[in-house]
């Protein structure tokens, strides 16, 4: 029979110190002060099972299991305490969510769903099984199938042949069908190495749009404005763009739980920033949330005729961009 400890008896046990080869195993490991709060928050009156530190894509993550109710749930939290997954289940499901899983899931048996949280883009991730192949799908509350897993046979030979040239015999982990709506499909290609993931983005013909980099990896110019951006958030992941010639540099980050980013030139010049809709002015978010719709992404542009705010929308499945200026007015 198992023993279940309180929340705060477990969380006292686990802060222990760890060694250096512990903190590269998904061995027990002591909680910082801001994931053991966010624990207790999430816990509450429920029994606590299991905490560890691990590493996923690269980056440590608190992972644990809790039972609440007589429900078993698993969580995840970054260490700055943000809460990145957490276990769901179908009946609890967004209804506009729920319909596009049921679509999806044709012949399939349903494994687990979460909701996420990691790139501060709230969305659900759901896993199934058919025949031999274990698949997972991500939503968007909206109910849009925003990415959907696929094989590396499964896909047009363009892009087939385009991975395989640029990975150069590497084998990817997972490869996502990317969509947002605009028609704009692009293929997400990922490559696990022991703790390390790097990501390629590849367009629908197969051309080579991105590659995800380490900051450091960055052009000096580059790298200062990201790391102005990026101040004392966390930072997911950067990527470079090529486009005419020119090279562009993206930084993902989360700042107090939402989705920021910022895209500057090798020069250091900064071309744009994304930001969720409570950091533009008042006016452009009266704008945006008069015109409707879901917001997948809001984008300050840097223009040398004035800066403006790109906002993309999404209504019953169809993305529509308008621009605003900062005072609300369309551009």
């Amino acid at each position: 029979m198992r023993t279940y400890l309180s929340v705060a008896a477990l969380l006292a046990a686990l802060a222990v110190s760890v060694s250096a080869a512990d903190l590269k195993t998904k061995k027990a490991a002591p909680l910082p002060p801001a994931v053991r709060q966010a624990v207790l928050a999430l816990v509450g009156d429920g029994k606590l099972l299991d905490v560890e530190r691990t590493i996923e894509n690269g980056r440590p993550v608190f992972e644990g299991e809790y039972r609440q109710n007589g429900v078993l749930r698993s969580f995840t939290f970054t260490p700055d305490g943000m809460l990145i997954a957490r276990q769901v289940f179908e009946q609890e499901l967004p209804p506009a969510v729920a319909q596009t899983l049921r679509a999806q899931l044709a012949g399939a048996t349903l494994g687990d769903i979460y909701w996420t949280n990691d790139e501060g883009n709230p969305a659900y991730y759901a896993e199934f099984t058919r025949g031999p192949e274990k698949r997972g799908v991500t939503i968007a509350p909206d109910g849009w199938l925003a990415a959907r897993e696929v094989a590396l046979n499964e896909l047009p030979a363009s892009v087939a042949q385009g991975i395989r040239k640029t990975l150069n015999g590497a084998v990817p982990t997972r490869i996502d069908r990317s969509d947002e709506g605009g028609g704009e499909v692009t293929f997400d290609v990922t490559v696990e190495s022991g703790a390390r993931s790097r990501t390629w983005i590849f367009s629908a013909d197969g051309k080579l749009e991105a590659i995800e980099l380490a900051l450091n990896d960055t052009p000096a110019a580059a790298q200062k404005e990201l790391l102005a951006r990026l101040g004392t958030a966390r930072l997911v992941h950067v990527f470079k763009f090529e486009d005419e010639g020119e090279s562009y540099f993206e930084a993902t980050f989360v700042k107090s739980g939402q989705h920021h980013a910022a895209t500057a030139h090798a020069d250091g010049t900064l071309v744009s920033e994304v930001m969720p809709l409570g950091a533009a002015p008042p006016a452009v978010q009266k704008a945006v949330r008069d015109a409707g719709g879901f917001l997948v992404k809001l984008e300050l542009q840097h223009d040398d005729a004035g800066d403006y705010f790109e906002a993309s929308l999404r209504r019953t499945g169809k993305l529509t961009r308008i621009e605003l200026k900062p005072d609300g007015s369309a551009r």
